[in-house]
């Protein structure tokens, strides 16, 4: 008989203990607590693909810089650079996190570009997906 092993992060077995921020920041007080690993890394995830390049003070080289492909013209070039730099993004900053599934639909006649990311957490049985809209319209 199989099993499915897969480790728990420490931080998880505490029930009432932040792990990190949530977006967007509409909480009570501002701030969305996430208060399990899952939560913080597809925040984390959703937080670096609208980060733009040179856009952190300390840490310039964080963020995928996806807003300035938007002010391309939109051809298969333009997918297939930003798939390219979603990839290299994920394999770069998220090492615990395995990209299942990629997809860029540009749509330029209604100026929509819609990427859908499909990932699992490595040594946590754990898979998510994002869905991010750009909608210029």
């Amino acid at each position: 008989m199989a099993y499915n092993i897969f480790n728990i992060n420490p931080l998880d077995l505490s029930p009432s203990k932040g792990v990190g921020i949530q977006l967007p920041f509409d909480g009570p007080t501002g701030l969305n607590i996430t208060y399990t690993t899952p939560n913080a890394i597809k925040s984390n995830i959703l937080n670096f693909f609208l980060t733009g390049k040179r856009e952190r003070i300390m840490n310039p080289n964080l963020g995928a810089g996806i807003r300035e492909q938007l002010f391309e013209q939109i051809t298969q070039d333009t997918v297939q650079n930003m798939e390219d730099i979603i990839s290299f993004g994920l394999g770069d900053y998220f090492p615990q996190v395995t990209l299942d599934k990629l997809t860029v639909n540009a749509s330029p006649d209604q100026n929509l570009l819609q990427i859908y990311i499909s990932y699992s957490i490595k040594n946590g049985n754990i898979k998510d997906e994002i869905l991010i809209n750009f909608n210029n319209g």
